[in-house]
């Protein structure tokens, strides 16, 4: 192999000087060609890899606009679509006033009225219960749009007699129920020392029309 390098070195030594030069510029050409090549290779590798990434996105985006301008249009075409709307956000809304209302406390249902009654009745020791009157119940909020979510106010008239120790006992007693009840009037009337005779008015918020549960 030596040899035959050396036979092509003689042979090309033995060129005229122009001809040299220009084989020269060649070889030299070649190579510079084959380095600049090699090295930009991988970046015209990677060129080519985003231009087709962001042609298949180009693409998918096409297919996108395309879909939602048809749902568009079924939905313009379709009269009862912009109902169904207003059905599906008046649903939300009564599903965001309900969760509302459920996380209050002070709110008491039917089933808990029932036994707020016996809670206070039992709770008469030392006054003696005339009468208890449920009064009629009342709406302190309604929403228009939902004709069905309403707060409603239940008042229950109680007549008592006792003294006024008594008395004041037992209203200490029904502070500590564990329901929420508001107290509306009191009317307290000394009938023959010490006993009185006591009006008292209270009253609960409830979700639930009806006063206690069936």
């Amino acid at each position: 192999m030596k040899e035959q390098w050396l036979k092509w070195q003689e042979q090309f030594l033995t060129l005229p000087e122009n001809r040299r030069r220009f084989w020269m510029l060649f070889a030299i050409g070649i190579v510079l060609y084959i380095g600049v090549w090699m090295s930009l290779l991988p970046l015209y590798n990677e060129v080519s890899a985003v231009q087709a990434r962001q042609q298949q996105q180009q693409s998918q985006l096409v297919g996108m606009e395309r879909e939602l301008a048809s749902i568009q249009r079924s939905l313009a075409g379709d009269p009862a679509a912009a109902l169904r709307r207003n059905v599906e956000q008046l649903q939300e809304r009564l599903a965001r006033i309900d969760t509302e209302l459920q996380a209050a406390s002070s709110y008491v249902g039917a089933a808990d009225n029932r036994e707020f009654l016996k809670q206070l009745l039992a709770a008469a020791d030392g006054v003696t219960i005339q009468s208890a009157l449920a009064m009629p119940v009342e709406v302190v909020y309604q929403d228009q749009d939902q004709p069905d979510t309403a707060i409603y106010k239940h008042r229950l008239q109680v007549k008592l007699t006792g003294s006024y120790f008594a008395v004041q006992q037992y209203f200490a007693k029904l502070d500590k129920l564990p329901w929420t009840f508001y107290w509306q009037s009191m009317d307290y009337n000394v009938r023959t020392h010490p006993n009185a005779d006591v009006l008292i008015e209270l009253y609960t918020l409830s979700l639930e029309r009806n006063y206690v549960a069936s």
